[in-house]
């Protein structure tokens, strides 16, 4: 069971017992206190210690709340499509904090977008404000008054392929993509189902690289033209027929922007 100390010792200090155990009551009157941790705004740390909290007691008394959080990306997913009947375009997951401390947030249609209009990069501090806790799933949704602000620039990334080696998991790199391929659809590991793939060059002005990318990674080349500059993230490298490739697949991200370009020219 969770105590009082628990919630305190999770929001590091910041409320006092009356208000630890507010939380633990969890009743409409008493989440006010909501608003009080940091101006308002939620860590990662602290919103999990609310949610462990609002998990362990009064599971009958069930609502809806509206949360801002600040934190660092620890990962963007691509868009992913949604039904031709919604009025969103696009759905996409956030992850916010770090691997062993970590929310999860579905933003939808113009927020989505959002994201990738203003590159917004994995390891910025951002702040997104209007969320909805969903107590009966607990997780955190977007909505048409959900707003993102970029606190802090992120500058993680390789743009030197000389510094690409075989077995490199997880990275952030930035390249101009001069020679996409077309996508196709092709059965992955004797499954009957159809996976989208394509194939791609990016260069960093003195090195080219091929990109194997799968699933929402290849759809989103659909949208890029030859020699933009783009940036993945969380992709790997891995040595094939003696050469160097980089692959990127529903666990990555890829997307296109001008302030890429501009990091080259400095």
């Amino acid at each position: 069971m969770v105590s009082a100390y628990d919630i305190i010792d999770k929001f590091n200090g910041m409320i006092s017992r009356e208000q630890a155990e507010s939380v633990l009551g969890a009743s409409p009157g008493n989440m006010a206190m909501l608003q009080m941790a940091d101006n308002g705004l939620f860590d990662v740390a602290s919103l999990n210690a609310l949610m462990l909290a609002l998990k362990d007691h009064n599971p009958a008394q069930i609502q809806n709340y509206t949360v801002n959080v600040s934190d660092k990306i620890y990962r963007i997913f691509n868009p992913l499509p949604l039904s031709q009947y919604s009025q969103s375009k696009e759905k996409r997951t956030i992850v916010m904090g770090e691997e062993d401390n970590s929310i999860t947030i579905t933003i939808f249609g113009k927020a989505s977008e959002f994201v990738d209009i203003n590159a917004f990069e994995r390891n910025d501090t951002i702040t997104i404000k209007n969320l909805i806790l969903d107590t009966r799933k607990f997780e955190l949704i977007g909505n048409r008054n959900t707003v993102l602000c970029k606190i802090h620039q992120s500058m993680d990334y390789i743009s030197n392929f000389s510094m690409l080696e075989d077995g490199q998991r997880n990275i952030n790199l930035i390249g101009s993509l001069v020679e996409i391929s077309p996508i196709r659809y092709v059965s992955k590991h004797d499954s009957k189902l159809q996976v989208a793939a394509s194939k791609a060059i990016i260069s960093d002005g003195k090195r080219s690289m091929p990109l194997s990318l799968w699933g929402s990674s290849a759809l989103a080349t659909a949208k890029f033209n030859p020699n933009e500059y783009a940036k993945l993230e969380y992709c790997n490298v891995r040595s094939r027929g003696g050469a160097l490739e980089i692959q990127v697949n529903d666990s990555s991200r890829i997307f296109a922007s001008d302030i890429f370009k501009r990091r080259f020219k400095k």
